[in-house]
């Protein structure tokens, strides 16, 4: 299975950037349980909690083997793109840099559980192939069961 790095942002991090979570995505993650495409769970998110806003910055533009572009895009269960529509993250294909959504279906409440999805896919060569990328992905999660 995939590895990559979720983490809760400090408070003094949520003030200023206004997220609550961070995830770190880097070419060394994308092995061979990670199926250019596919959805892979980066975040869970319980009953009555809600995506309120989602970002990302990519580090460093993917590349390498063989791969002549590479698209992501971030969704759930329910809708693959609800958070971001593809985009491209790949040095050969003018990759966007940051990014902001100001997606239709935000806020999203969750009513039951699900994950937010990341999915990459891949233009040639193989997602385990990649020699080079880093993506940062922001999410500001509200939990309505503690208020």
């Amino acid at each position: 299975m995939p590895t990559y790095t979720a983490v809760p942002l400090a408070w003094e991090e949520q003030t200023a950037v206004n997220f609550t979570h961070k995830i770190t995505i880097t070419h060394t993650n994308m092995d061979s349980g990670w199926t250019s495409g596919s959805a892979l769970g980066i975040f869970t998110v319980a009953a009555n909690q809600v995506v309120a806003r989602a970002a990302f910055r990519l580090v460093t533009a993917f590349s390498g083997g063989g791969t002549t572009a590479l698209a992501f895009k971030l969704g759930d269960g329910n809708d693959d793109d609800r958070f971001s529509v593809s985009k491209s993250v790949h040095n050969n294909d003018t990759p966007v840099t940051a990014w902001s959504s100001n997606a239709a279906t935000l806020p999203y409440a969750y009513t039951g559980a699900d994950t937010v999805d990341a999915i990459f896919t891949a233009t040639d060569g193989t997602l385990a192939g990649l020699t080079a990328g880093e993506i940062n992905i922001y999410l500001q999660v509200v939990d309505l069961g503690k208020v």
